[in-house]
């Protein structure tokens, strides 16, 4: 989403500029004549514009990293006390197949089922692992399934902040 809108945001602002006209036009002109203009010693208003990029980027990253840590701290709290499960509905030679992931924390590890249903059969179990850390758990969903931690973040909401 946030490239998305960047993205329209840069097409905008290049029309804006190439047919010189609408609020874009008028305020990134004022903001370029600024910066052609020699500050001090040299072209300042240049090493201003990057370091800013670079904070800004520095602050996407570092912030955008920190909610995940803390929402997978919180799925990982979430399946400590209740569990996680996870749907998908894939299609097969048989039909249509439902497939239902679980993790739940057992004696000190991560039990990790898939259970299938197709048509009139129910929950045949088509894989069971004990995982004893939560690292390699998460490299193996997301290697050897379809599934991957989002789908297990049903209901956790990330909160505005940090």
């Amino acid at each position: 989403m946030r490239t998305a809108f960047a993205l329209a945001f840069l097409v905008v602002l290049y029309l804006s500029l190439v047919f010189e006209t609408g609020v874009f036009y008028h305020a990134t002109q004022r903001v370029l004549d600024w910066l052609n203009q020699p500050q001090g010693s040299g072209y300042m208003g240049w090493y201003i514009m990057l370091s800013l990029g670079a904070g800004f980027l520095f602050k996407i990253t570092y912030f955008d990293t920190l909610k995940l840590n803390r929402v997978t701290r919180q799925l990982l709290e979430r399946i400590k006390t209740h569990g996680a499960t996870a749907e998908k509905m894939e299609n097969s030679g048989y039909g249509n197949v439902r497939l239902r992931a679980n993790i739940i924390f057992q004696d000190s590890g991560f039990l990790f089922t898939i259970k299938q249903t197709t048509g009139n059969t129910d929950n045949d179990v088509l894989f069971s692992r004990k995982f004893l850390d939560w690292n390699s758990l998460q490299q193996f969903i997301a290697r050897e399934t379809s599934f991957n931690l989002h789908d297990f973040m049903h209901g956790i909401e990330p909160q505005n902040g940090v």
